[in-house]
C-alpha cells in the first residue's frame, strides 16, 4: 500500500471480520474501510496495515546459544562499539563493519525497492545484506538477499521527515498541533513491532521471488511456494540484545499486492506470522558467528558460489 486514494464509496461503512478474510482483495479491504487513508507511503503504515494485510507480530524468544564457537569475527572492539554508539548513524556503521569487513559472511548494499500493483513505488531505506559474491550479479537482482537491517531509530527519523513532507511548512499554531496528531497516530504503540519492519519482509521477499524469476524464466512460479525474510533491528534503548523477525512469505501473499483487485486464491495461507527473536550481543567475540549462523539458516548454499 503506498499512494493517498480516496474512498470512492457513497457512504462510510465499517470494516468487519469478514472484509478482512482472505475472500477480500486489497482494493475490496479498502473501499470496505474508507474512513481510514490506507493506501499510503510504508513509512506512514500503522498498526491497522500490520491487521488487514493479515499479519500478526509474534511474542519474542531468545536465540540459543551456539556452543564451541570456531568462528569469532572481526572481534569484540566492534560490537562494543555497536553498543555503546549513541546515534544510529554510528550504530548502522558497526553493524556493517561486524557482518561485512573482510573475513566476514556478507557483503553490504542500500535499500530495498518496494512494489505495488505491479509498480515500483519506492526505495525502503535500509542495508541489505547479500552472500559475499559478485557486486554485479547483486545489483542486477540475479542473487536473493540473506536479510535487510535497519535503527530503531532510523525508522522514527524517515517517519517524521516523510510526514514533514506531507504537511509542509506550516508554522502556524493549527498546523502544529495538526502534525503532532499526525505524528502520533503514525508512531507505533509497540516500539519493536514496527510495520516498516513488516514492509521491509515484504520488499524482501519481492526481491528474492525477483532473483528467482531472473535466475529461471522460463520456470512457472509455484503460488505455494514460500520465501524466508529476515529484517535485523538494533535499538538504542536495548544494549542487551539486537533483533530478528523472520516471516515466510508465499508467492500468493505478494499477488495479493501484485493485483490489488483480484481476490485471493481460496488455497492461500490466511495469515503471515513474524517471529521475534532476541540476539544478546555477549559474549561480543562469538556474536558476528551467531548472528550469521541465524541469518544464513535455511539460505540457498548453492547461491553464494554462482
Amino acid at each position: 500500500m503506498t499512494i493517498s486514494q480516496r474512498c470512492t464509496s457513497s457512504g462510510p461503512r465499517k470494516c468487519s471480520q469478514a472484509a478482512v478474510s482472505t475472500a477480500c482483495s486489497i482494493n475490496e479491504i479498502v473501499r470496505l474501510n474508507c474512513r481510514e487513508q490506507l493506501i499510503l507511503e510504508p513509512l506512514r503504515w500503522t498498526g491497522r496495515h500490520v491487521e488487514l494485510l493479515q499479519c500478526r507480530f509474534e511474542k519474542p524468544s531468545l536465540a540459543p546459544s551456539v556452543m564451541d564457537s570456531t568462528n569469532k569475527g572481526p572481534g569484540d572492539r566492534f560490537v562494543r562499539a555497536l553498543v555503546d554508539a549513541e546515534e544510529y548513524i554510528w550504530r548502522e556503521f558497526r553493524t556493517r563493519q561486524i557482518l561485512s569487513s573482510p573475513g566476514c559472511p556478507f557483503t553490504a548494499l542500500n535499500n530495498l525497492p518496494f512494489y505495488f500493483d505491479r509498480r515500483h513505488i519506492s526505495d525502503l531505506p535500509c542495508v541489505v545484506f547479500f552472500p559475499k559474491g559478485d557486486h554485479d550479479r547483486m545489483a542486477r537482482g540475479l542473487v536473493p538477499a540473506v536479510a535487510a537491517y535497519v535503527d530503531r531509530a532510523r525508522i522514527d527519523h524517515l517517519r517524521l521527515a516523510e510526514l514533514y513532507r506531507y504537511q509542509g511548512r506550516r508554522q502556524s499554531e493549527h498546523g502544529s498541533t495538526l502534525f503532532r496528531l499526525k505524528s502520533k497516530e503514525i508512531t507505533s504503540p509497540e516500539h519493536l513491532h514496527d510495520p516498516y519492519i513488516l514492509a521491509l519482509l515484504i520488499a524482501m521477499a519481492q526481491l528474492q521471488r525477483g532473483a528467482l524469476r531472473r535466475r529461471n524464466p522460463e520456470k512457472q512460479l509455484d503460488m505455494c511456494s514460500t520465501f524466508a525474510c529476515r529484517v535485523l533491528l538494533t535499538d538504542l534503548n536495548d544494549k542487551a540484545c539486537t533483533h530478528l523477525f523472520t516471516a515466510d512469505i508465499s508467492s500468493s501473499f505478494l499477488q495479493k499486492l501484485d493485483l490489488p483487485a483480484s481476490r485471493p486464491s481460496a488455497s492461500a495461507s490466511p495469515f503471515v506470522s513474524i517471529q521475534h527473536t532476541k540476539i544478546p550481543y555477549k559474549p561480543y567475540n562469538t556474536f558476528c558467528d551467531r548472528i550469521s549462523s541465524l541469518l544464513l539458516r535455511g539460505y540457498p548454499k548453492r547461491e553464494s558460489r554462482e
